[in-house]
């Protein structure tokens, strides 16, 4: 079964304002193996990336494993900004990221373009990657967030 969900996050603001983050997570449950169905799920988020508003989509696995890396050709052959990693370390507190490239170089750069502003994101996950590793991947992000004061 795919599940896509949306969570939103209510933060007060210092102004008082209620802020909401709304991330946008495509994945499978433990249930699908198939790469073919996580294949759909990130042909689905291409497709609606506009609508959406995605700034970045997030793959999660194995840098070894080919069929995560074929997960990471798709919204890069689209022209979506995504990102390859194998752990929540390679979200660094400087808002950067280490990730893997379509190509299979390991490269660093910038993450998070701008920190004062909501952050929308596809995540997906390589079909072996232990759900720990996309949460955990998830709270660096969300730590990022917390420590910028913009939330």
């Amino acid at each position: 079964m795919l599940v896509t969900m949306i969570i939103s996050l209510h933060c007060a603001h210092k102004s008082g304002n209620t802020k909401h983050h709304l991330i946008f997570f495509s994945f499978c449950l433990i249930s699908i193996s198939s790469l073919k169905e996580r294949q759909d799920a990130i042909h689905e988020l291409v497709d609606n990336v506009d609508k959406l508003g995605l700034d970045f989509i997030l793959v999660v696995g194995g840098w070894d494993s080919s069929n995560t890396a074929h997960l990471l050709e798709i919204p890069i052959h689209a022209g979506i900004r995504s990102f390859h990693i194998n752990r929540a370390e390679c979200i660094g507190a400087d808002n950067t990221i280490t990730h893997r490239t379509v190509s299979g170089e390991i490269v660093t750069e910038p993450f998070i373009l701008d920190l004062n502003k909501d952050v929308v994101m596809g995540v997906t996950s390589g079909a072996s990657t232990p759900d720990a590793a996309v949460q955990d991947s998830l709270s660096s992000i969300f730590m990022l967030k917390k420590l910028s004061g913009s939330s």
